[in-house]
Parts: C-alpha cells; sequence; structure tokens
C-alpha cells in the first residue's frame, strides 16, 4: 500500500502503535486528516483534542474519504474527520494542541501553539497558482491552505470537471492545479486574480519527474496505479523497464518520445508558460514564454523555496510559519544529472527550460 502518497502529502503522517494517522491541515480554526487501527479498520477511532490540560472537544473518525477508498488505503475510506477548534479558546495563549486517539493515554501528536498558522482575514487575497509539476507546488499549494478560509481555497483542479471552473473564480480566493498558462487562459476568468508559480534546475526538474511517473508503476496492482489514465500507466511501466544506468537506453528515450511523452518530459517548464501548446518545443517557444513571464506578480525557485515564501508573505501580509517541504523525492537517483556526460545526452528535454529558468535566476 502506498503509504508514502500520504506521507508526501500531509501536513504530519504518524504511525504508532497499530494506529495510521494523517493531518492534512491544522490551523487556529480546524484540525482535518484521517486515522483508524489497522487492526479493526471498520470501527471509527475516537480522537480527543486537548490545549495544554484543558480536553476541548472529541470528534469520530468516521467521515468518507475518496482518495483512501480508491488507492486501497483504507477499505472503506470512512475514517476521516474535520474537528473545529473553538473560537472562545485562542490558540496562541497556550502551549500545546494534543491529539489523544482512543484510550490510549499517549498522545499521538503534540504540536507546539507557534506552529500552528493564523487563518487570514478581512479582504483575502486573489491567487492562482500555475502549479508546473515536482517544483515544491504541493508544499505551496499546503502552505496556502493552512492560512486561506476552508472554503476559500481549492487545489488540484486539473482534476475536476470543467463544468465547475466558471464557479471557481467566483467562489474561491486561492486556485492552484496543473494547468499551463493555455490552459488557465481558455477556461478561466482570472481578471483580478494574481498569477504566482515556482521553477526548478530543468535537470534535476526533469530526474525528479521522471522518477515520480516512473513510481506510478512501481506496484501495477496497487489502487494509486490503476488511478492513473491508462496512457500514463504504459509511460510508467515503460520507464519501469529501463536500465537508467545504460546510457545507450537513456539516449534512446530521448531521441524517440512520442504522444504525450514529449509533453511530459520535453521541455516542461517551457512548455507551462506558453499560449499554445507545440510539437517540440523551439526557440520561438522559448522567446514567447519569456515574454509571458510578465504576466506573473510573483515567480518563485524550488532551490530557494524559503525566499519565495518570504515574498508571498510580505506581498500579502500572510504571517510567517516555517512550511514543511512535502513530496520530495526520496531513494536512490535514477541517473547523475551532475554527469557532464548525461547532460549531454538529456540537454534536448531542457535546452529551452535552461535559457528560461537562466532568465528567471537573474530577474530575481
Amino acid at each position: 500500500m502506498h503509504w508514502n502518497l500520504f506521507k508526501d502529502h500531509s501536513f504530519f503522517f504518524w504511525k504508532r502503535a497499530h494506529m495510521l494517522c494523517s493531518i492534512d491541515r491544522v490551523n487556529n480554526q480546524n484540525v482535518s486528516g484521517w486515522c483508524f487501527d489497522f487492526n479493526a479498520p471498520s470501527e471509527p477511532v475516537k480522537l480527543r483534542f486537548v490545549i495544554d490540560d484543558r480536553e476541548i472537544g472529541t470528534i469520530l473518525a468516521a467521515d468518507f474519504r475518496d482518495d483512501l477508498k480508491s488507492y486501497n488505503l483504507h477499505p472503506s475510506g470512512f475514517c476521516g474527520f474535520d474537528f473545529q477548534l473553538p473560537p472562545d479558546i485562542p490558540i496562541k495563549h497556550h502551549k500545546f494542541l494534543y491529539i489523544y486517539v482512543n484510550q490510549i493515554k499517549k498522545p499521538l501528536r503534540r504540536i507546539p501553539s507557534n506552529q500552528i498558522p493564523r487563518v487570514m482575514e478581512g479582504i483575502l487575497p486573489k491567487i492562482f497558482f500555475m502549479h508546473i509539476p515536482k517544483t515544491a507546488g504541493i508544499s505551496f499549494d499546503a502552505f496556502c491552505r493552512l492560512h486561506f478560509p476552508k472554503e476559500k481555497a481549492i487545489t488540484q483542479i486539473q482534476t475536476l470537471d470543467k463544468s465547475l471552473y466558471p464557479s471557481l473564480t467566483r467562489e474561491k480566493n486561492y486556485l492552484s492545479g496543473h494547468l499551463t498558462l493555455k490552459d488557465i487562459g481558455e477556461m478561466f476568468d482570472i481578471s483580478g486574480f494574481d498569477l504566482l508559480t515556482l521553477a526548478r534546475e530543468p535537470f534535476r526538474h526533469l530526474h525528479s519527474h521522471i522518477k515520480w511517473v516512473k513510481n506510478i508503476a512501481s506496484d501495477p496492482t496497487s489502487g494509486f496505479f490503476l488511478s492513473h489514465h491508462p496512457v500514463v500507466r504504459e509511460i510508467a511501466l515503460k520507464l519501469n523497464r529501463m536500465d537508467f544506468g545504460d546510457k545507450k537506453q537513456l539516449r534512446e528515450m530521448v531521441d524517440n518520445l512520442n504522444g504525450i511523452e514529449i509533453d511530459f518530459f520535453d521541455n516542461l517548464q517551457t512548455r507551462y508558460f506558453l499560449n499554445i501548446r507545440p510539437e517540440k518545443v523551439t526557440v520561438a517557444d522559448f522567446e514567447n514564454a519569456k515574454k509571458n513571464l510578465g504576466r506573473f506578480k510573483i515567480i518563485g525557485l524550488t532551490e530557494k523555496f524559503d525566499q519565495f515564501i518570504d515574498t508571498v508573505c510580505s506581498v500579502y501580509r500572510i504571517e510567517k510559519i516555517k512550511p514543511t517541504v512535502f513530496n520530495r523525492s526520496s531513494g536512490r537517483n535514477l541517473f547523475s544529472y551532475d554527469n557532464p556526460e548525461i547532460r549531454s545526452i538529456l540537454n534536448p528535454l531542457v535546452e529551452s527550460d535552461l535559457l528560461l529558468y537562466d532568465f528567471i535566476t537573474r530577474s530575481l
């Protein structure tokens, strides 16, 4: 089962005794996530919330979580929770928030109050985050979800039915998804919204993206694998058959990309900044992407993520809480992206991205 998927996407994830728990969101208004006893997953567990030495409420972890069900991480998916903190107990006046489960005396989690973000109040900014895959976008999404009221932020919008798109810009203040500038311009009226995004050093970005797609097929029987489009599953299986230590195979991969593989791996970052969908990215496409940078209020670098957060907090007057970094790749590298010969082989896939990244870096 793909527990690592939820380690990557959750604010906290932990295993203690026979309990599996995750917190997706915690701020001064609510705590949400999922929790269950894997020895008795059909019996909802009871969570108790304590501030310092005062119990402030309990809740059954019995809400339906479609993601846990679809990924076969829980048999029914009924293990979610969303606990509302009492508004008359200001977190900042206390030291710790404790979370207990059932009758276990030791808390599952102790969260210092100075690490609990405060939700923004008053007139909220309007932000559309263009989430380029594998650039720390999930970490930025998590940061914003903590600071925007729950009902005002939505992420992963590329997974929604497109008929819902027109209502999002009316009802939400923070939107984020794997949508190119072309998609955003065609499907949304973002007048009044600020565009933000993150870019990453291209060779590292390409490696991370290939590794992530490859990981989809690490267990072809899993719900995680089956939840992806058949075309994506085939690409993932193909990558798993490769020996990335073999330079000949690596060169053949670069030379023989076709169909959606080109969209996935050919100068992906440049593609996101374009108003068109090119078959192959060219120098002219780079020039167009460079012009479109001016449409963004803030562009950050993955390598300087904390600086990006500092800028966002300063511009929008958001209280600074050190962000947690999610979805960071683990395990061995597929290939040495610092090796000159490897870089030469991969260069066609990052040629425009390198120019764009250099331009963004010099502009900061």
